[in-house]
């Protein structure tokens, strides 16, 4: 009993009741006055100009984003400026000493949000949480009516309030690096890709029809553990002129190539597929992990590295054309980055990094401006980077091309369609496009399977999981130092070159490593399988791979076994592919380059000859033309981690495909063009930020992390149909005069071959061209066009580019999770890694 009008009351209850309100709600008036103050931490400037500008610097994201922007911290802010206000909130929501664990809108958060809105209420410059609120229904693409509706009711800012902090928080961003890149503090590397998207027009007029929109995005990498004299323009470019490439032979690559180190991460593989396929071995995951980072290692980045990215605004530039690539690279560098050309004698160096496409046409800019005397103005400061995942999926595409089969059914087990048919996957529409994620299942889910069938040949079992689960409840588990040595056994057995070649000509060798186990003997009359029909020299039936080795010449029997052979040729070639993705998981580049010295003869003996140049490019790079320092700057920054994970590194290209589809998104929903303010100043610049801006606010409301995948299906139908199947067709015993109608070719033996017959040679001529005399217009990616080969590859080798400049819009990621490689659709955040293999 009280009156809110004071003193009318005659009663001393009331009164008194009256009184003590006055004076709690004068201590709310204060406190409110305190929340809402500049110096309160609630105040966010989001423009450069206004009243705030003379008492708060401008914003940026790490006024928006930490664990002091949080709603628990914004709840302790209030606890501590307006205990009286709290309290009175929390009596209202019934807050209790267990109020915390409740899982469904624990009150004090609720109490903590109603606060702030009050706060903003109050003062519309106290907009910190409204502000936080915005943003993140901005980068979930809240419709405008929502915005509308909510910031009316002081739970957000407004869409324009929004543009405002983002525009500011770029600008501010942007000029820092600019000071630290102009006074030496930081070094960055750049990695750009195309960006496009069609756009409808449904309502057709003059001047409004439907369009493609092109542009051009970029991110910059801050780099880090690196000697800054690896930055000086003039060693490279001086190196250059030296020509040391020109020495380069066939036998001195095939040399280079690590044979110790690919045996032994072949043996890793395969314990890493036993150990995850088997339940009772999974224990042993962990072993595997720490001999991938130690023993296998080369260069492998440091634990707990976090790369910083800085997502620069886009562009229209087409960088399909050297004059495209001209003036993206222009706005990146000079515009954006303030590298200034002229600014030295020679300019800092700052790689730049892309697909094929994007690397090819760097290098023709570079031969383009030779003859420039300034060392700006040739380019000697931008050092091309071939980025990897666009290489890793054309190499996806040549395994499937090569293995899968002919268009028709074929019943050769060994072949790649023969397995996929058995587990109802479809034929891919394109061999020259396959997509990513399906085909890469494809290959590892086949993979899998045939290494655990070798390994239960080893182990003389028709069921492994049983036994050894069998030899776990009896206490006989072998140790890991038995199992690496049977992978040894394994991994010269079924991965090698040698293996191949013994078993299509030379059969078992008792008492080496190519004791195959032996099976039936086919009949001279059945000499193609069980239904085959005829003898016959066999053909290379890949998509673009050319004949395979003939089985029989002339009246000569063929005693080997051709079935075996392809399927070891196809495991050779998917463990390369998987040694890649694991490799880049980890964060080791030095053993991804070891794969890439392979991948030079098997791009160019598969038809790929594009690849297999920018390849040769590379090493050339590593080898002869960047000065020690340089070199290392670069392979300790070419792989990126923007979390931080251990086991979560990934490629800067798919990196910045993930910063595309978000900007494709939003392109289709505004139809505006890349190069305009709406992207260039203010979503391109917030992009990553967007990405990990969410995930941050739901782990400071305790939320569990949420999967953005559909759940992993179980696999075991599809492993015990493919087991069942190669059990039946013996397909990894030696069964002498078994062929049918699937010949690959060896790719890696095809391509040794085409570059002593003058591939090398003609690269060397063709890029060692311009060493000494500027001004000759020439790339080594020119003179391949010349080269005479069937009209199959020249097809391959007209869509080669195309067939990786757009990316699929289901993008796979990969992670180490557990000691195993897993693979997700889309980003998950809850990656477990417990898909069910059995």
């Amino acid at each position: 009993m009280f009156s809110v009008d004071g003193l009318r009351s005659m009663h001393a209850r009331p009164a008194l009741s009256t009184w003590a309100l006055k004076k709690v709600a004068e201590r709310v008036d204060r406190e409110g006055g305190i929340l809402a103050s500049s110096d309160s931490g609630f105040h966010v400037r989001v423009s450069r100009s206004g009243k705030a500008a003379t008492t708060n610097a401008p914003m940026s994201w790490d006024d928006v984003m930490g664990p002091e922007v949080t709603l628990p911290a914004i709840q302790r802010r209030i606890e501590e400026k307006g205990p009286v206000s709290w309290s009175l909130l929390s009596t209202f929501a019934a807050i209790s000493n267990n109020s915390e664990d409740r899982s469904h809108r624990p009150p004090h958060l609720v109490c903590a949000s109603a606060a702030a809105s009050l706060v903003f209420a109050r003062s519309s410059y106290a907009n910190l949480y409204p502000l936080v609120n915005g943003l993140t229904l901005y980068g979930a693409k809240v419709p405008i009516s929502a915005f509308r509706s909510l910031s009316r009711a002081g739970y957000t800012v407004s869409t324009n309030t929004v543009n405002q902090a983002l525009t500011t928080a770029a600008d501010t961003c942007s000029a820092e690096l600019k000071d630290a890149i102009g006074k030496g503090r930081a070094k960055v590397r750049i990695v750009m890709d195309n960006i496009q998207v069609t756009t409808t027009v449904r309502d057709l007029r003059i001047g409004s029809d439907s369009k493609m929109i092109l542009g051009c995005a970029a991110t910059a990498i801050l780099m880090e553990n690196c000697d800054p004299v690896a930055f000086d323009s003039k060693a490279p470019d001086d190196q250059w002129r030296q020509n040391l490439r020109k020495t380069l032979t066939v036998d001195q690559i095939l040399a280079d190539i690590n044979s110790d180190h690919l045996q032994l991460v072949g043996s890793l593989h395969w314990l890493s597929a036993l150990f995850a396929f088997i339940p009772s071995l999974k224990s042993y995951n962990t072993k595997v992990t720490e001999a991938f980072r130690t023993r296998a290692a080369i260069h492998r980045m440091p634990d707990g590295h976090r790369t910083t990215l800085y997502p620069l605004g886009t562009n229209n530039a087409n960088e399909a054309t050297v004059g495209g690539i001209r003036d993206a690279i222009n706005d990146f560098l000079h515009t954006q980055l303030g590298v200034d050309p002229d600014a030295a004698e020679y300019p800092t160096i700052v790689p730049v990094s892309g697909d094929g496409l994007t690397f090819e046409q760097i290098h023709r800019l570079i031969r383009y401006n030779s003859q420039e005397q300034s060392a700006g103005h040739r380019y000697a400061h931008v050092v091309p980077m071939l980025e990897l995942w666009h290489t890793k999926w054309t190499d996806l595409t040549r395994v499937i091309s090569t293995h899968y089969g002919r268009t028709t059914v074929t019943r050769d087990p060994s072949s790649l369609g023969s397995s996929a048919s058995a587990i109802n996957v479809p034929r891919p529409g394109n061999m020259k496009k396959v997509d990513y994620y399906s085909g890469e299942h494809t290959i590892t889910t086949v993979l899998t399977a045939r290494m655990i069938d070798c390994w239960s040949i080893l182990f003389g079992t028709n069921d492994i999981v049983a036994y050894f689960t069998e030899r776990q409840s009896s206490g006989t588990l072998p140790t890991f130092e038995e199992f690496e040595a049977n992978a040894h056994i394994l991994a010269s057995r079924y991965l090698s070159t040698e293996a191949y070649e013994h078993a299509l000509k030379g059969g078992p060798v008792s008492g080496t490593d190519m004791d195959f186990s032996v099976g039936p003997v086919w009949p001279v009359d059945s000499r193609q399988g069980p239904s085959g029909k005829g003898k016959g020299k066999q053909k290379g039936d890949g998509d673009g791979d050319g004949d395979g080795d003939g089985d029989e010449d002339g009246d000569n029997e063929f005693t080997g076994d051709r079935v075996l052979a392809n399927s070891i040729l196809f495991m050779r070639d998917a463990v390369w592919f998987n040694e890649v993705c694991s490799a880049v998981a980890h964060g080791d580049i030095g053993r991804v380059l070891e794969v890439l010295k392979v991948w030079i003869f098997t791009f160019s003996g598969s038809g790929h000859h594009k690849y297999a140049t920018y390849l040769l490019e590379v090493y050339c790079n590593f080898c002869y033309d960047f000065p020690k320092p340089l070199a290392h700057a670069i392979l300790s920054n070419y792989l990126v981690n923007p979390s931080g994970v251990d086991g979560h590194f990934t490629e800067a290209d798919f990196m910045q495909e993930q910063h595309n589809r978000f900007l494709e998104d939003h392109a289709q929903r505004k139809g505006s063009e890349f190069h305009e303010p709406h992207y260039r100043k203010v979503l391109s610049p917030s992009v990553w930020k967007f990405l990990e801006f969410n995930a941050e606010q739901e782990q400071a409301l305790g939320l569990s992390k949420r999967s953005k995948t559909h759940g992993a299906p179980n696999l075991r139908i599809k492993y015990k149909t493919l087991l069942q199947m190669y059990l039946e067709k013996d397909l990894h015993r030696f069964c002498a005069g078994w062929t049918m109608d699937h010949a690959p070719v060896d790719a890696f033996a095809a391509g040794i071959q085409k570059m002593q017959d003058g591939a090398l040679g003609r690269f060397l001529r063709a890029s060692t061209a311009s060493c000494n005399i500027p001004g000759v217009d020439i790339t080594p990616f020119d003179d391949e066009d010349k080269v005479d080969d069937n009209e199959e590859e020249k097809g391959m080798e007209e869509d080669e580019n195309a067939s990786t400049r757009n990316a699929p819009r289901q993008r796979p990621v990969m992670r180490v999770i557990d000691g195993r490689l897993a693979t997700f659709a889309e980003e998950d955040d809850q990656s477990s890694g417990d898909e069910e293999l059995w």
